[in-house]
């Protein structure tokens, strides 16, 4: 009965011990990724990142990593046309039209500009 309570016993620090080290991997990895790379940037594109956030409630950050990616897909994809999106998004041509690309970010795009017209909930 003795060996059973100290092998529960010891069983118990080896499990303190893992959930402990797995705290701490996810508080390293969230303190890595919250810090992120910085990088020097032109001063005008960080004051048209100031500007054109408030419309949508976004940093500055956030909406220079989203024309980041914007960019990003237009270099690596030949079927990406933002144009096509930005005609889709006034209603002047059908989102029907669009790549699969271009309607993906058609999509998400007219999503948080749906939210962002209801009020910023949801």
């Amino acid at each position: 009965m003795t060996g059973v309570l100290l092998a529960l016993f010891a069983a118990g620090f080896v499990i303190l011990a893992v959930v402990r080290s797995a705290r701490n991997d996810m508080k390293n990895r969230k303190q890595k990724a919250a810090k992120g790379r910085p990088i020097l940037l032109d001063t005008g594109l960080v004051e048209a990142a100031e500007h054109d956030t408030k419309p949508m409630g976004r940093s500055a950050a956030e909406q220079i990593e989203r024309w980041a990616h914007i960019g990003r897909v237009w270099d690596l994809r030949p079927d990406f046309d933002y144009e096509n999106v930005s005609e889709a998004l006034r209603g002047n041509i059908s989102p029907d039209r669009l790549s699969s690309i271009e309607r993906a970010l058609y999509d998400a795009e007219f999503g948080e500009r749906m939210k962002y017209a209801g009020g910023g909930e949801g």
